[in-house]
């Protein structure tokens, strides 16, 4: 069987899959179960449209899951059939960042890649995060530099409470292409802000006003 999910859809049944293990750990009232499970199958049905049925019954496999230690096993095979991330290469990053000639591009595994909803590299020399994302089928780079203060907070691309730090970029504004900052908490490990990523919409947002 050939890759089929995208890196959020993996994030999403992955979401599902734990919640499900979580409720069935918490009650056996077969009437909850029955809900959560309907809950679990709703979600799939909408995240994964246009399968195949064998794809099909890789995710309607959730469904089955009664402990722990069945959902790593699952979570793993599942992870075999995620299309990964772009390879990010030097020439990649010298066509987004081509003022930044020192910069290099980590050599990410495709393991790695199909982890990532957005590539990010992190200089902690000069405070800078360089953040390359996808959006409808086409790569964007943005970059900007980001504050020594990390906290807990509520992060502007994932959405999630994790650690945060405050990261600015300039920001095109008015049709005489005067620029402002603009900035928002960001997680500072770029690693578990990807992992919780199940829905793109805040990274567009984030990235979308500025050029």
């Amino acid at each position: 069987m050939e890759q089929f999910m995208v890196p959020i859809q993996y994030n999403i049944l992955k979401e599902q899959a734990k919640k499900l293990v979580k409720g069935l750990g918490v009650t056996r009232d077969r009437s909850v179960i029955k809900a959560l499970k309907e809950l679990v199958q709703e979600k799939s049905a909408e995240v994964f449209t246009g399968i195949n049925e064998e794809q099909q019954m890789l995710i309607d496999r959730v469904l089955e899951l009664e402990n722990k230690e069945q959902l790593e096993v699952y979570l793993a095979e599942a992870k075999n059939y995620v299309i990964p991330f772009p390879e990010i290469t030097g020439q990649t990053i010298k066509k987004f960042f081509p003022k930044d000639k020192k910069l290099k591009a980590p050599k990410l595994t495709v393991e790695e890649r199909s982890s990532i909803v957005y590539f990010c590299i992190t200089d902690i020399g000069t405070n800078r995060k360089y953040i390359i994302y996808e959006n409808a089928g086409e790569l964007i780079g943005r970059r900007g530099t980001y504050g020594n203060q990390v906290k807990k907070g509520i992060c502007a691309i994932c959405n999630h409470l994790e650690e945060v730090t405050l990261f600015m970029m300039n920001s095109k504004k008015g049709s005489e292409g005067t620029f402002t900052k603009q900035g928002n908490t960001i997680c500072m490990d770029s690693i578990k802000c990807n992992e919780n990523i199940t829905d793109s919409t805040k990274l567009t947002e984030f990235f979308g006003n500025v050029k």
